[in-house]
C-alpha cells in the first residue's frame, strides 16, 4: 500500500462516527512503529562518503568531486538476533573459556566475521556499484554457516567506484587512485562498526 493510500485510510478511519481513533496517524507514524520493533526487521541507514582532500585547480576527475552512498544495518542488532534464533540451539557454542571464568559471569565472546563478494550483485543486476557486506558470528558450527540462513546476514552495500569509468587520461592503477579506492572500502566498513559501536568521537570519515 502506498504512502498516500495509507494517509487516506487513517482519514477516513478517523472520518467515522462509530469508530475508534485509528492506530496510527499517517504513514509515517506506521513506518515509525514498524522500524521500531524488536522483532523483525533491522531498518536500513545510510550515509555519504566523498573525497576530503584538497583538490588541484583544473583537476576534474569525476571521483574526487562525486559523493557515494553507503546503506548498512547495525551489526551489532544482528549479532544480538543470530545466537538468540532457536534453529541454532544445536549448532552453536554459546559457552566457552572466557564465559567460564567467575568475573564474566557467562559472558560470552562473540567473534564478528565479516565478508564482502561483489559477484552477487554483479550476477543478479549485471553491474557491480555495490559490495555487499555479511555479517556472521564465529559461534555456530560450519555446517551451518555454509548453509547461510540466517547465520550469515547482509548488513551492507558498499559503494565501489568503477575503473571502467576513469577518464582516458588518468590510469586504471594509479596510486593516487588504487589508494582512493581501498580507502573508500575499508573506512566505509569501519565507519558502519563505529556507528554500531556508539562512538561519538568519529563522525567523521575520511576517504584519501
Amino acid at each position: 500500500m502506498s504512502a498516500s493510500a495509507i494517509d487516506e485510510l487513517m482519514q477516513n478511519w478517523a472520518a467515522r462516527d462509530d469508530a475508534a481513533d485509528p492506530p496510527f496517524a499517517n504513514h509515517k507514524d506506521l513506518y515509525a512503529t514498524i522500524d521500531a520493533t524488536s522483532l523483525g526487521h533491522i531498518p536500513w541507514q545510510s550515509f555519504e562518503v566523498s573525497y576530503n582532500q584538497p583538490i588541484p585547480l583544473g583537476d576534474t576527475v569525476p571521483w574526487k568531486r562525486t559523493p557515494y552512498k553507503v546503506f548498512f544495518r547495525d551489526p551489532r542488532l544482528v549479532l544480538q538476533r543470530q545466537p538468540a534464533n532457536p534453529d541454532f540451539k544445536d549448532d552453536i557454542d554459546y559457552v566457552d573459556l572466557i564465559a567460564q571464568l567467575p568475573k564474566c559471569m557467562g559472558a560470552t565472546f562473540v567473534p564478528a566475521i565479516l565478508g564482502s563478494d561483489k559477484t552477487t550483485v554483479s550476477v543478479a543486476t549485471g553491474q557491480n556499484e555495490y559490495y555487499p557486506l555479511y555479517i556472521s558470528n564465529g559461534l555456530v558450527h560450519n555446517n551451518v554457516r555454509r548453509a547461510h540462513g540466517d547465520s550469515v546476514t547482509l548488513i551492507g552495500f558498499l559503494a565501489i567506484w568503477l575503473r571502467t569509468e576513469l577518464p582516458d587520461r588518468e590510469p586504471a592503477d594509479s596510486s593516487e587512485f588504487r589508494t582512493f579506492r581501498r580507502n573508500l572500502f575499508h573506512g566505509s566498513v569501519r565507519h558502519i562498526l563505529v556507528l554500531a559501536a556508539g562512538n561519538d568521537r568519529t563522525r567523521g570519515h575520511p576517504i584519501r
